[in-house]
């Protein structure tokens, strides 16, 4: 019995071994955006990481970065000027919200 359960996990790992290759292979739109938001901020970021709307935004200097979330880009904006204080600019998909959204935004968080 012993060797039967050796052998099954061999199986075990070799087929998750087999599997897991195969992702690494996808097409590149098909690979999630690791910077679907930007923003940067008024002042420079006091901490490297923060999370905002269960997302963790990672930040050098006064520029932050975060995947994508599943709430609008207008309560994203929100919920990281009112985490990390006022923004200069946000973009959502390579999208950038125009003077009145950022001001909206702005407004929202505090």
């Amino acid at each position: 019995m012993h060797i039967r359960t050796v052998s099954f996990i061999r199986a075990l790992l070799l087929g998750a071994a087999v599997a897991g290759a195969g992702f690494g292979a996808l097409p590149a739109q098909a690979q999630p955006s690791a910077r679907f938001y930007k923003v940067t901020l008024a002042t420079p970021a006091k901490h490297a990481q923060f999370v905002a709307r269960e997302l963790l935004w990672t930040c050098a200097g006064d520029q932050c970065s975060a995947s994508k979330g599943a709430s609008r880009p207008a309560i994203i904006c929100a919920a990281v000027a009112k985490a990390v204080g006022p923004l200069l600019a946000f973009t959502a998909d390579a999208q950038a919200f125009d003077a009145a959204q950022l001001a909206a935004c702005n407004e929202r968080a505090s």
